[in-house]
């Protein structure tokens, strides 16, 4: 009942730690948003609480509590999104929260057999807050798993990745993301098709996408303004990359995701340069991708996706937001 599509080395690794009782008092499920780690983590919480002869069961009361958020030993501990004392704007997983989970940690479960404390976005925690946590993991208290989820593994203190037990998630293949797609909620082939396609094999960014019409809008929106961008001079282009880069300081990983995207399409254009338009992601757009990869020459595509992969490697590294994506919208060629 291990309610992961497509994971099945990171559920053994799991199920094997639980039968032979070596379960780590901290693990650290790594990939991209929208992989599943969230609910690989709420599996692992229910195989830890489960009172049914095969765990997780997913029908026993600790199961179904876990699945629905209201059990008392198994929280999820989220970024908060408001404003500092200074009104600035804050992304953070903050300091209190960390000392509140770590205070009730020492309690004993109060309902089930083990607390578990899964850290959405381990990345966004304040370094006080690693800090504090850090103390916690090297001497852990009995009956409590901390589970720690992170999209930007880079970002995390090596003494953090040093203290858990590491469990990587990686794309789905489309075929097996299909199927499933199609067997759970029963959808048609092509739009199951898609979704695949466009969550770039994360099971949860497909069932967002399809449970939420205006996250597929916005996606549109973004695409519609790379291919609008591609074909207007560089005033336009600066103006957009200005905007950018004034929101990078306080959205880091979302303006990090939007190169993503970038990257993405520009793929997309030399596939199907290629003849290889059965491998294009963004299925919706084909038309302009093929008439974008008639028009500009091979190297061009390569160009541009090499420019926007030092622009990422440019914002990791801190280089000045700014010049690192002006720099980009002077690389990426015009398309007539």
């Amino acid at each position: 009942m291990w309610d992961a599509i497509g994971h099945d080395k990171a559920v053994e690794i799991l199920k094997r730690s639980i039968k032979q009782q070596q379960v780590s008092h901290a693990y650290l499920f790594v990939g991209p948003d929208g992989i599943g780690k969230a609910r690989l983590a709420v599996g692992l919480a229910q195989a830890l609480n489960c009172i049914g002869a095969d765990v997780p069961c997913g029908k026993c009361a600790q199961c179904n509590r876990i699945r629905k958020g209201v059990h008392p030993d198994v929280q999820i501990v989220q970024v908060y999104d408001g404003r500092s004392r200074d009104g600035k704007s804050l992304t953070v997983i903050p300091i209190e929260r960390v000392r509140e989970v770590l205070r009730e940690a020492n309690l004993k479960p109060f309902e089930g057999r083990t607390r578990v404390y899964i850290f959405d976005a381990i990345h966004m925690v304040s370094d006080e807050g690693t800090n504090a946590l850090l103390k916690t993991l090297e001497e852990p208290p009995e009956q409590v798993v901390f589970v720690l989820l992170s999209s930007r593994e880079e970002w995390l203190k090596s003494t953090t990745r040093s203290r858990c037990q590491r469990v990587e998630l990686r794309p789905v293949s489309w075929s097996i993301l299909t199927e499933a797609l199609e067997e759970r909620f029963g959808l048609e082939h092509e739009q199951a098709v898609e979704l695949a396609r466009l969550s770039g094999g994360r099971p949860g960014k497909a069932i967002q996408l399809m449970k939420d019409p205006a996250l597929r809008e916005a996606l549109d929106e973004r695409l519609e303004t790379i291919e609008r961008l591609i074909r207007t001079g560089l005033e336009e282009r600066f103006e957009y990359a200005n905007d950018w880069a004034g929101r990078f300081s306080r959205e880091r990983e979302s303006m990090l995701s939007e190169l993503d995207l970038w990257l993405e399409w520009w793929r997309d254009v030399l596939l199907a340069s290629q003849g290889m338009q059965k491998s294009v992601v963004h299925l919706s757009r084909l038309e302009i991708i093929t008439e974008t990869a008639q028009t500009i020459s091979l190297s061009q595509s390569v160009a541009a996706i090499g420019a926007i992969s030092d622009a990422w490697r440019n914002l990791e590294r801190n280089v000045n937001p700014r010049l690192a994506l002006e720099n980009l919208m002077l690389a990426i060629p015009l398309v007539r």
